[in-house]
């Protein structure tokens, strides 16, 4: 944990970098949701009960939409993930709700897919009140400035909780008070896991490459996961969706890789799969008794809560990416390209 001064010092600094954020992150998180679910429950973010549901973000936004376009599907309700970019130029409506997600608001895809697209409902799920993203929907929802590395982490699973709030709010009339303890539960789950964290980043230093692989309410998890391991560590690594993984995706599994499987009883099996020609496997999610007792490899997180517990695993491995890069000495915050035309002037 931080001191005061140094929490002082994070809360305040422009560059906020990945590692503080990292270590924030629970605090943050404990005080933010409650606040972002009262947000949720306001008449601004009704939408009919029998409303298709596009969710619009690119990069970590993308991947924070996956669980709740997945949980939306399940119940009944028809619901689609975008980048964007794959959106009709000429803004041919594909749903009736759009939800604009971007952290910083600025991301030229989703911006323009409100911008361009008539005679839906328009709402922005975005970490600056003032961006244009927020113009250009008829509702925003704010996560309130919350200080975040530009590596995404606070922010990331902030907005993810964000609209697996909504959902609850569509589905069954308010979100739960499950997500006001999530912050809590990561703080126990970190202290808990301790060494075991220390122990995996150091396994996994030596690794070429890393297939984040995961299925369900976990899939965006995975991508969320391999885009920091990229931008933060620059490890090549990709993501996969469990069933698309074992179609062959899986094959190139050598002493050299390594895998982080995020789910359920599949990614178990999945485990006892790789781990024979796999440098290392490490598995993430629920039901994680059954490797636990072959081996060290799995961080159980179960709470009943699906998109909840995705979150806390997402967060989990935030920390465990933070001890990794210290292993093998990369500075996270250092970048590596300019960005050209990913953001929009305010």
């Amino acid at each position: 944990m931080m001191d005061l001064q140094a929490e002082q010092q994070f809360d305040q600094a422009p560059g906020r970098p990945f590692g503080e954020a990292v270590l924030r992150q629970p605090a943050v998180l404990s005080e933010a949701l409650p606040t972002i679910r009262e947000i949720v429950r306001g008449p601004d973010f009704a939408v009919p009960r029998d409303a298709t549901v596009a969710f619009v973000g690119i990069g970590a936004s993308h991947a924070a939409g996956q669980s709740a376009a997945w949980d939306l599907l399940r119940r009944g309700r028809l619901a689609h993930r975008y980048t964007g970019a794959e959106l009709p130029p000429d803004g041919t409506r594909v749903a009736d709700v759009y939800i604009g997600i971007s952290q910083s608001g600025r991301s030229p895809e989703p911006l323009r897919a409100l911008q361009r697209v008539e005679g839906v409902r328009r709402i922005a799920v975005t970490n600056e009140a003032s961006s244009p993203l927020a113009a250009a929907a008829e509702a925003s929802l704010d996560l309130g400035g919350l200080p975040d590395s530009g590596v995404s982490t606070i922010a990331y699973s902030a907005t993810a909780a964000a609209l697996a709030m909504l959902v609850e709010r569509w589905t069954t009339g308010e979100p739960g008070t499950r997500w006001d303890r999530v912050g809590a539960d990561l703080e126990r789950l970190l202290d808990e896991h301790d060494h075991l964290l220390d122990s995996w980043a150091s396994r996994f230093s030596g690794c070429a490459s890393i297939d984040v692989v995961g299925g369900g309410p976990w899939q965006g998890a995975a991508e969320a996961i391999a885009l920091v391991l990229r931008e933060a560590l620059h490890i090549p690594a990709a993501a996969f969706e469990t069933r698309t993984y074992l179609h062959g995706q899986m094959d190139s599994v050598s002493e050299d890789s390594a895998q982080i499987l995020l789910g359920g009883a599949r990614e178990h099996v999945l485990h006892g799969q790789l781990e024979v020609k796999s440098r290392a496997t490490l598995v993430v999610g629920t039901a994680a008794s059954a490797v636990r007792e072959r081996t060290t490899g799995s961080i159980e997180v179960d709470s009943g809560h699906l998109a909840a517990d995705a979150i806390i695993g997402t967060a989990l491995l935030h920390e465990l990416s933070r001890r990794w890069g210290v292993c093998i000495g990369v500075d996270p915050d250092e970048p590596v390209f300019a960005r050209l035309d990913t953001k929009v002037g305010h």
